[in-house]
């Protein structure tokens, strides 16, 4: 099983798909998954914040990461669920000079995100490892083929974000 599980949210805990379609609600979306699961809850706005914080507390939540592209409302998430782990989801569109992932790391430090996610194709294995001598923990993101995967397991991401997570395993069995 993969260690996390990742849920679109609308503004009233439905699991949503990438046009905002609903799936499923949040408490169906959870018990298919079980308790063997990290549950993430992607926010891409603050409408959802305090009915996630009430979720969280009604169904004892404790070991749960707020995903968001949005620093400002990784912010808000935090203080209203301060116990939650926080990632920030950088969507890039081109590769990052040293700067560049200073300035990235900064905004995951004043969002309190201590988890950055970064588009594979656009990072290095040097990259990786410049951001997790800073503390960070760095999630790739890519589908690939099973090379593909391969590339992205040896960068040494400390977490694979992948719609085929049976894959990445197969690939971690090639280094036992």
């Amino acid at each position: 099983l993969p260690a996390t599980a990742i849920f679109h949210l609308d503004a009233s805990l439905n699991v949503v798909d990438t046009d905002g379609k609903k799936i499923a609600t949040l408490a169906q979306a959870l018990e298919k998954t079980g308790d063997n699961i990290i549950p993430g809850f992607y926010l891409s706005d603050k409408s959802a914040i305090t009915n996630l914080k009430n979720y969280v507390a009604a169904a004892k939540i404790v070991d749960a990461t707020i995903f968001s592209d949005d620093a400002d409302v990784l912010t808000e998430a935090h203080k209203a669920m301060n116990k939650l782990r926080t990632a920030l989801d950088f969507k890039l569109s081109a590769k990052a000079d040293q700067a560049k992932l200073d300035e990235m790391i900064a905004q995951a430090n004043k969002s309190t995100a201590k988890i950055m996610i970064m588009d594979d194709q656009y990072i290095t294995k040097q990259d990786i490892e410049y951001m997790q001598v800073r503390m960070m923990t760095v999630w790739t993101r890519g589908d690939y083929n099973a090379e593909g995967t391969y590339g992205q397991v040896v960068k040494g991401p400390d977490g694979i974000i992948t719609g085929d997570f049976l894959q990445v395993f197969d690939c971690y069995k090639t280094f036992t």
